[in-house]
This record gives C-alpha cells, sequence and structure tokens, in this order.
C-alpha cells in the first residue's frame, strides 16, 4: 500500500471540520491531528513526526549524515526550533531522505511547505477560495475538493515538447507542484514559492578543484551510506538491475551492506534488449540471486496510465512490462520494497560532449591540464582532438547560459509549433552568468530525471527508492569538476574508480548501454490499430495539438527505421492516456466531499 498523505488548511478558523471520517475512510487516510485551522491524515505507512505544539510536522523519511547514516524518528526540542525559526530551511541543511516538511508561523497566520531535494516523496497543492490542500496525489486532491479540476493545455503542449522539464506548473490547472528544494508559502489566500536549495550553490565548489582520491573515496562511502539507510528501512528489497554500471553499484552497496535483497533484469528479443550477460556476471561476483524476466507484450495496455493519480503524463506504456514483472516477483518474494539505480547518468555527469574541455580552460587556465582534458574528451567521444578542439571554443561562449533543451515537434500541429515561445522555467535552470557549461550540462540532466522517478504501479505496493539521488551523493557529485569526470576517455570515471573492487571487471569497464526501444517500437506494431484510434479519435486531435494527417500517414506505413517517430508517437500515446484516465470520474467527486 502506498504512503501517502494529506494536509487541509482552512484560511480561517470558522471552516467547520465535518466529514473527517467518511473521507478518510474513503480515501484509506487516518486523522493524525486536528488542529484549529489545519487537519492531517495519513495512510497507516506513512512516518509522520509531530512537533511539541502541533504546528510544525515532517511527513515520510528522514536521515542524518553518512558516517554512518542515522535514521531520525523523532526531532529534538532544539531541532524542532530551529524547523520552525527557519521556516523549514533546516530540514535541507541538516537532515536528508524522502520529506516533506509542513510550519505554521505568525499565530496560524502563514504556512510553509518544505520538500527535500532528492524528490523523493511528492507533493502537489491546490488553492481553493478558503482554504488550500497538500497531499501526495492529484487524485487526493480532486476528491477531497469535490470539484474537477481544468486541463491546462498549454502545461499539455509544454510536456510533449520538452519532456524532460517539469516546471511548478502542471498539466492540470488548479494544481500545482512544490519542487524539490523548494518551500512554498501561503499566506491570506496566496501562495509565494522561494527554492531553499539550488545546485549551483555546490557547483561552485567545483571552482576549488578536489584532489582524485577524495573525490573517490566520498563518492564511495556516501552512496554505501545512503543505499544501506534506505535499504534497513525495509526486510527484503528488489533492485532492477541491467548490468549496466549504475543498477550494479547499488547492487555492490546493497551487497556490502549485508541487507536483504534480490535482483531481477529484463530482457526482450532485440540484442540491445538482452543484457543477462552482465547482469548474470554481476550476481555471480555478489553471490545474490537473479530473476531473469521477459518483456512481455500481454502485460501493456496502451490504453492504460500508471499516472492517473498524478497531474502530469509521466508514465510510459512500455514500462508497464517490466513494472507488473516487479510486482509479481514481489508477491511471491515477499518484498516489501523496490529500488533502482536511476538517476546515476545523471548524477554521475554522464555527458558525450566537449564541455569539460571548456571547464577546464575556463576555471584553470592550465594549458597541459586542458591538452589532457582534449585528448580525454576526442577519445570518448570518437572525434579528433581538433574537432574537439573547435567544439570547446564554441562551448566557452555558451558560459553562464542556460541549457539549450531539444524540442519534440514530429507530429505537432504546424500552427502551434510556430507559437511555440520557449521551455517552460524551471528554478534549477538558470545558471550563474558565470557558470561554466559543463556544470549547466549536469544540472539540467539532473533535472531532466524527475519525470522519469514516479508514474509505476509498483509505487502502490511498496516505496521505491533511488539511492543514487540521496542528496549527499548528488551534493558531492555537483561540487566535482565536469572534466574529472572523463579522466582517461571513459564516461562516469569516478563511479567506475570508486567500486572497481566491488564489482566484476567487465562491468566496471563496460561502455555499451542497453535500450528498451526495440520493445517499445514493437509495441507499436502489435498495436497500431488501437494506437490510431486512440490518437485520432483523441483529445490532442480534438484539442489541435497534433496534425491528424501527419499521425495517419505515419501509421498507415511506419518506417521502422525511423527510431525518434516510433518513439514520438508512443510518446502521444501515453499523453492520450492519461487525458483519458484524468476525464473519468473519481469515485469521491461525486459525492461532493468536503472537509
Amino acid at each position: 500500500m502506498r504512503a501517502d498523505y494529506l494536509l487541509v488548511w482552512n484560511f480561517s478558523a470558522d471552516r467547520s471540520h465535518d466529514g473527517h471520517g467518511l473521507i478518510a475512510e474513503d480515501l484509506g487516510l487516518d486523522l493524525v491531528h486536528e488542529g484549529h485551522q489545519h487537519s492531517i491524515f495519513a495512510s497507516p505507512r506513512q512516518p509522520v513526526q509531530l512537533g511539541p505544539d502541533g504546528n510544525a510536522l515532517v511527513i515520510g523519511t528522514l536521515f542524518k549524515g553518512t558516517d554512518p547514516a542515522q535514521r531520525i524518528k523523532r526531532l529534538g526540542p532544539d531541532e524542532w526550533q530551529r524547523l520552525s525559526a527557519t521556516q523549514g530551511k533546516s530540514l535541507m541543511e541538516d537532515f536528508w531522505g524522502g520529506y516533506v516538511g509542513f510550519v505554521l508561523d505568525g499565530e496560524g497566520a502563514r504556512l510553509h511547505a518544505i520538500r527535500d531535494p532528492s524528490g523523493q516523496s511528492t507533493c502537489f497543492c491546490r488553492l481553493e477560495q478558503d482554504r488550500i490542500l497538500f497531499s501526495s496525489r492529484a487524485d487526493v486532491l480532486e476528491a477531497v475538493s469535490g470539484r474537477r479540476a481544468e486541463i491546462n493545455w498549454d502545461g499539455i503542449v509544454s510536456h510533449i515538447v520538452w519532456p524532460m522539464i517539469r516546471p511548478q506548473e502542471t498539466a492540470v490547472r488548479e494544481i500545482h507542484e512544490i519542487l524539490p528544494g523548494m518551500r512554498v508559502t501561503a499566506h491570506r489566500g496566496r501562495l509565494t514559492s522561494t527554492q531553499i536549495w539550488l545546485p549551483w550553490t555546490f557547483t561552485r565548489h567545483a571552482r576549488s578543484r578536489p584532489a582524485w582520491d577524495e573525490a573517490v573515496s566520498t563518492l564511495r562511502q556516501r552512496i554505501l551510506a545512503c543505499t544501506d539507510a534506505w535499504a534497513s528501512e525495509a526486510g527484503h528489497t528488489l533492485l532492477a538491475v541491467s548490468g549496466g554500471l549504475d543498477s550494479s553499484i547499488v547492487a555492490a552497496a546493497l551487497a556490502a551492506s549485508g541487507r536483504h535483497f534480490t535482483c531481477l533484469t529484463l530482457y526482450t528479443g532485440q540484442m540491445a534488449g538482452d543484457e543477462r550477460q552482465y547482469a548474470r556476471e554481476l550476481a555471480g561476483y555478489l553471490d545474490v540471486e537473479l530473476l531473469e524476466e521477459p518483456e512481455r507484450i500481454d502485460l501493456v495496455d496502451v490504453g492504460w496510465s500508471e499516472a492517473r493519480h498524478l497531474p502530469r503524463p509521466v508514465s510510459r506504456a512500455f514500462a508497464q512490462s517490466g513494472d507488473r514483472t516487479q510486482q509479481q516477483a514481489a508477491g511471491r518474494l515477499g518484498i516489501d520494497q523496490f529500488m533502482t539505480g536511476g538517476g546515476g547518468d545523471n548524477v554521475f555527469c554522464f555527458q558525450h560532449s566537449v564541455a569539460p574541455v571548456a571547464d577546464r580552460m575556463i576555471v584553470t587556465g592550465s594549458r597541459l591540464g586542458s591538452v589532457r582534458t582534449l585528448w580525454d574528451v576526442a577519445r570518448l567521444n570518437e572525434v579528433s582532438v581538433l574537432t574537439a578542439l573547435s567544439g570547446a571554443r564554441s562551448k566557452i561562449r555558451q558560459a553562464g547560459h542556460p541549457h539549450r533543451w531539444p524540442t519534440r515537434t514530429g507530429f505537432l500541429s504546424r500552427d502551434l509549433v510556430r507559437s511555440l515561445s520557449g521551455p517552460p522555467p524551471h528554478p534549477w535552470l538558470l545558471p550563474p552568468p558565470d557558470e561554466v557549461p559543463g556544470k549547466v550540462m549536469h544540472v539540467a540532466w539532473l533535472a531532466a530525471i524527475q519525470n522519469h522517478l514516479e508514474g509505476f504501479g509498483r509505487e502502490q505496493m511498496h516505496p521505491l527508492r533511488a539511492p543514487l539521488l540521496a542528496q549527499p551523493v548528488v551534493e558531492h557529485c555537483l561540487s566535482i569538476p565536469s572534466w574529472l569526470w572523463v579522466t582517461g576517455g571513459r564516461d562516469r570515471v569516478l563511479a567506475r574508480e570508486a567500486f572497481a573492487d566491488l564489482l566484476p571487471p567487465a562491468i566496471v569497464t563496460r561502455r555499451s548501454k542497453g535500450t528498451p526501444t526495440g520493445f517499445a517500437m514493437q509495441l507499436l506494431e502489435v498495436n497500431r490499430q488501437s494506437i490510431k484510434a486512440l490518437l485520432l479519435e483523441g483529445q490532442l486531435a480534438k484539442e489541435g495539438i497534433i496534425e491528424r494527417s501527419a499521425v495517419e500517414a505515419f501509421l498507415e506505413r511506419p518506417d521502422p527505421r525511423d527510431v525518434v517517430r516510433y518513439m514520438e508517437i508512443m510518446a502521444l500515446v501515453d499523453v492520450e492516456a492519461w487525458l483519458r484516465a484524468w476525464a473519468m470520474p473519481s469515485p469521491q467527486l461525486g459525492r461532493g466531499a468536503q472537509f
């Protein structure tokens, strides 16, 4: 059962609290605390810490430190006082984990909501005339409100065109997100947002050029500590592995912790989607059980969205197969937590770019050092030194500029494409004017992973944890210069070195990466007629967002060589499935439920 919560804050103490029991029972949430203006509800498995006066609380899991990490189940009086005095900022400074915090101040005149920087606990809000609602689920906000929120079509278009950017504004007009590291303050019926945690605070340290040995040892120590901390929350963890570097590092950290875990790898009928040889070598080296499961088309319903409870279409149809396979395995084995190596590429500064050369030229001015990095980058990208040098000189001129995001407009209306003004705002994506290009790209990729951390059915069963995205790990990686990550012409080399003695050599030195693209293309072929009906008769077509003739022409004769077009169609299918799910009335809405 998913760990969820709901906080209702009335702007006036005169508002009635009638109906608590009925709604809590319908939504599977228990009343945790009721004050003069606020009520807090949570599912039975959701950790909740309530401050001494009831005006501050933390929902979720808190850890402190990494040497070792300490689970904080009850804050002390001084910590509660500091939390209130800093309006929640101390949570991000003193702790890490997956949490949302709330602080009432000014005699109940203001409410501050704070979300942890890793994004491993969700928080959405809905502002109404006389109250504000906060929850981990958009469908809970809908049910409590009793009023159907409207689709934000600009948000839908933004999600299609720039799927890697997750703005505070969602695809539902009345629902907004508290982004990772953000504090939202409600006061007199208005909301203001402040970004408390910013990645640029830590990229500044990359200019001090930390020693290689220190960078490697700290990375190892923090990954081991954070993985062990999350694993300690469960009796039996199921880890999805590919045999790639990132998931293998998490497996090695779990093995080092001595915690009980099982690995599961998925494979397809295509060579690029079958990584079992690496997964087997990993499992044999670590002496851990490995489940090998095929990707199955019969487990996928292209008209279903696993993000139906969220205010944006972040789920992907092709992921349903592996998702449901993991749920089945969890039921058989008594699993009580899922874990992933997701986010590793993003955290470990994986970028096939000339940016590290530009960064070193800007920061150090060292000709010898820059030449070394130039050779490293040329080797990594398999280009000539002259080509890499030309690209680096061009990249230097981009210092301090926001990341340039690619667009996905292949099947969109031509008029719509011409009207696009630019990507949506995100507080992480406004670099300082002197920030180096490699770090701008590093931060952009960290922001990009946020749309891939949820929208899985297994989240409804047990928690899904991504230890490589733990705050201590991310902060350390941000503080490392981009050129160190490509030393010797190898990507993510610091992570490779940090776990070289805990992993088989074939994985430490592996450079190839698997991909589910072939399975996604197969899904389209098998479901082509239902996809055609879904898109040509769906909301995207009715709103004039997609070019029906272009979609129809491609689906009549899809070209298997055009992988990009296949994936764009499947992305539209994911959006359409979500729109269809959002149009269906919630069971609670018909009852006019009100707190």
